[in-house]
């Protein structure tokens, strides 16, 4: 009882760590500003929400921190997932022109630009000089019959259709498209590529809203400990183990969180003789442990985007089926009175687990991975079938791998 108190302990203070670094650790990234005389000066930039971006700047480099006004800077870049740029515009609800950062969502020959204010999100078009605003304001409706309901304006699509008008060719995807960074940003594509020549590179930059999912392909080495929960010794096997997982990002706007899914195949090869096993007084028990376990991970990954060498951590569950069972026990008081009894094992057990880690991209925006994995078995969620059943365990694992998008 006090080792299972102990783990138990030990997994919620890793839990607290986890949930302490993800939340303590700086919002700063990488990035750089341009001043108002043209100087780039790179150091650390706030990653905020896209209302605080849009009205400030909080930029920390050697010399200092400090926090720029949209009137006091030209453009800042946020670790090239975030591109600001200084621009003054009239919003419907403002009876004048007051100026903000706008995100640059697409720079060419017609340039995309998006702002947050409060509940109203707003697209620019840029072009020829002109400056077009695009929204989609709900309005409430009143029907004679005491009911209401919201009706969008729909302003956007007769905007970028007047703004696109030398390309018809576009009016039906205009009318078609919805009111979100995607769509916009590729039908403004479309346009600079039509306008320009598709051999032509008429587009400087283009926000990555490209949904990525990455393969990471894994091997290395698992230390497991399987103790029965009626003694104090341990069965340990050490083997390798190898596997494939899926990580993608479910928010686009906090990229630095990832799903983890996948499969990953090990064994458990180790034999041991339990002498202090109290469930059966003045026997012990010649255990010979074997089988082959698939392991299906889900877990949420937090990445460190402070600088190359990305560091991690992670928690979830690890979903555990063991198959090719060929373990055995023998019970034995003296070398006469002795019996041989196949063990079997749930064929389902669950894993909580944590681990830490490094990617190391490289210039194909692919990324090398090692990482160390601690998994501990939830032994209260399922019946045990046998002596080896009821059982704690824990294992460490360490893997290195490489990971490529799909």
């Amino acid at each position: 009882m006090l080792k299972r108190k102990m783990k138990k302990l030990l997994l919620l203070n890793l839990a607290t760590l986890f949930i302490n670094l993800s939340y303590s650790q700086s919002k700063t990234q990488v990035g750089f500003i341009i001043q108002l005389n043209g100087d780039t000066i790179h150091g650390e930039i706030e990653n905020r929400s896209n209302i605080k971006n849009a009205e400030q700047c909080k930029f920390y480099s050697k010399n200092g921190s400090f926090t720029y006004n949209a009137n006091e800077i030209k453009e800042y870049n946020i670790s090239n997932q975030k591109y600001y740029i200084s621009k003054s515009v009239k919003l419907p609800t403002e009876t004048q022109k007051e100026t903000y950062f706008l995100e640059f969502l697409v720079k060419g020959t017609a340039n995309l630009y998006y702002l947050k204010r409060m509940h109203d999100e707003y697209f620019f078009i840029e072009k020829d000089s002109t400056f077009t605003i695009l929204n989609n304001n709900e309005s409430i409706v009143n029907e004679d019959d005491g009911s209401t309901y919201a009706k969008e304006s729909k302003q956007y699509i007769g905007a970028m259709i007047y703004a696109f008008q030398d390309a018809p060719q576009l009016r039906n995807k205009i009318k078609n498209s919805e009111f979100y960074y995607k769509p916009l940003i590729k039908i403004v594509k479309e346009y600079n590529t039509s306008v320009c020549g598709i051999d032509d590179n008429c587009i400087e930059y283009k926000k990555d809203v490209e949904d990525k999912v990455y393969l990471e392909v894994l091997a290395g080495y698992n230390s497991q400990k399987l103790t029965l929960n009626s003694s104090s010794q341990s069965i340990n096997s050490n083997n390798l183990t190898f596997g494939a997982n899926f990580a993608f990002t479910p928010l686009k706007s906090h990229y630095v969180w990832n799903f983890i899914s996948g499969i990953e195949f090990s064994n458990f090869n180790s034999s041991q003789n339990i002498t202090d096993y109290t469930a059966i007084p003045n026997d012990f028990v010649s255990v010979e442990a074997s089988f082959f376990r698939i392991n299906i991970p889900i877990k949420v990954r937090y990445t460190l985007p402070l600088n190359r060498f990305r560091s991690f951590i992670s928690a979830g569950i690890n979903n555990s089926f063991i198959a090719s069972n060929k373990s055995t026990m023998i019970i034995q008081r003296t070398q006469y009175t002795k019996y041989n009894k196949d063990t079997k094992l749930s064929t389902y057990q669950l894993f909580y687990s944590l681990e830490a880690g490094l990617k190391i991209p490289n210039q194909k925006n692919n990324y090398w991975i090692t990482r160390l994995n601690y998994d501990i078995k939830n032994s209260n969620s399922f019946p045990a079938k046998s002596i080896l059943d009821d059982s704690s365990e824990n294992r460490i694992m360490f893997t290195l791998g490489y990971a490529f998008i799909l």
